[in-house]
């Protein structure tokens, strides 16, 4: 009758074996089909150790790749199950085939897809691995072996320690998960970091698919952080264009430095051109390039790391042991009374778009800086976070740092000296707003960029006056 109860008789039979009746509802009758019969075999008992047949022809696959063991397994076999499994032609760029018997039994075959975007024609829909049991599927896509930020890995867990009978709908609820999901979850990172260490070209093309995700777990896993700060690369002012670890930036330390410093941009081709640099370029310290959005949010919560305090370059606070011979190369032939009539200028022209104009201490090569006040600021990278969410996003207010032995500077101070600080002067104005909003570019601040083009025309059309 199609009911959920079973009975078992006494029977006449002259062979071995066992036959099993089942009768359907008559609104099932689409598993008497020989293709939908197939269907179910092949999804739910590919892999089980012997053979099932359908009208005299096997239909199940039974050998399971990921029971052998990796030495006995060719790179084709992984591609052409690879292929198989996910549609996906284009090799994964790691595959991780392992198997334990403690302190749970494990068979596993993972990969990492080349790329982060699935292919549109790819089978799998979902992130989630396979999950077996003995070779029986239990769910398609399970999502209680790896976290949010590893979801990205696909393949196959198999266990014989998870019974059959576990329900689908509750496997998460199953103290054998959690030790399922340890393992897997420390195999995995595992890979990832020997990748990193022996496989350069590898693991680049992994940071620049993956990156973003793992730093993205780094900030919302607390749990996380310890697993993942090894394996968080970037690009720094002397890694050529290399990603480095932290551990390598600490240990390429000069004895002098205290801190591990970074500094905030929009991309690498700003942030290398940052006024924040240039005392770190003067003595030749490295500075972390943090380029990416996820950056900003991480550094609001990351202030410390092997060991060290982790600190912004464009922050106030930033002192720097001080070199003599530096001290005495950098007198000025500028008048006081000049420099002060262009801070004065600076304070009257741009008004309460900055907290205070004063002369800089650090800027060696760049005409000026902004960095944020000591008292009320925001923590680091708040303000560019909320300029990328548009979430009522403000200028924030700055100081704004002057050097005074930059040529723009000189010329600027000089001019304003022989005109008199009450002579209206285009030029001057004009370059100072321009200087301003150039700084704001700089720090990843400036809400409308666009808006500066009428300006830099203007200054264009007064320099090419004969």
């Amino acid at each position: 009758d199609g009911g959920d109860s079973f009975r078992i008789e006494s029977a006449e039979k002259a062979d071995r074996g066992t036959e099993i009746h089942i009768t359907l509802k008559a609104e099932m009758d689409e598993y008497t089909q020989a293709h939908k019969l197939r269907q179910v075999i092949k999804k739910h008992s590919d892999y089980v150790g012997f053979p099932i047949y359908i009208d005299g022809e096997q239909a199940n696959e039974q050998e399971s790749l990921w029971r052998k063991k990796p030495s006995d397994v060719e790179d084709e076999a992984y591609q052409k199950f690879y292929q198989m499994m996910t549609f996906d032609f284009m090799p994964p760029l790691k595959t991780i085939h392992f198997s334990t018997d403690m302190p749970v039994n494990l068979r596993s075959l993972l990969f990492i897809p080349s790329k982060r975007e699935a292919n549109p024609m790819a089978l799998r829909k979902e992130p989630g691995v396979k999950l077996y049991s003995n070779n029986v599927l239990i769910k398609e896509y399970c999502t209680d072996l790896l976290p949010d930020w590893l979801a990205f890995v696909d393949g196959v867990v198999d266990s014989e320690d998870l019974p059959l009978n576990v329900s689908r709908e509750t496997v998460h609820n199953n103290r054998l998960m959690r030790q399922l999901a340890k393992v897997v979850r420390k195999r995995v990172l595992r890979e990832i970091r020997k990748m990193s260490e022996k496989e350069e070209e590898t693991f680049e093309k992994f940071w620049a698919e993956y990156g973003r995700i793992l730093k993205e777990g780094f900030a919302v896993d607390p749990a996380a952080k310890d697993e993942l700060e090894p394996l968080l690369h970037y690009i720094s002012s002397k890694s050529d264009g290399k990603l480095i670890t932290l551990k390598t930036y600490v240990e390429r330390m000069p004895e002098d430095q205290a801190s591990i410093y970074y500094v905030l941009g929009d991309d690498i081709s700003s942030v290398k051109n940052s006024p924040h640099l240039d005392p770190f370029k003067a003595k030749d310290w490295e500075v972390l390039y943090f380029v990416e959005p996820i950056d900003a949010f991480m550094v609001s919560q990351w202030t410390e790391t092997q060991g060290k305090p982790l600190v912004n370059v464009a922050g106030a606070e930033i002192e720097l042991p001080e070199d003599e011979e530096e001290d005495s190369a950098e007198e000025s032939t500028l008048s006081e009374a000049a420099i002060n009539l262009f801070i004065g200028r600076c304070v009257k022209l741009l008004g309460e778009r900055v907290t205070e104009v004063k002369l800089s201490k650090v800027l060696k090569d760049s005409p000026v800086r902004l960095i944020a006040p000591e008292e009320g600021a925001a923590p680091s990278g708040y303000d560019r976070i909320q300029r990328l969410m548009n979430q009522d996003y403000e200028v924030p207010k700055r100081i704004m740092e002057v050097n005074k032995n930059h040529p723009i500077i000189v010329n600027l101070s000089e001019k304003l000296e022989a005109a008199g600080d009450d002579a209206a002067s285009e030029i001057v104005d004009l370059t100072i707003e321009q200087l301003y909003e150039s700084a704001l570019i700089q720090e990843g601040l400036h809400p409308n960029p666009a808006a500066m083009i009428p300006r830099i025309q203007k200054l264009l059309e007064i320099a090419t006056k004969a």
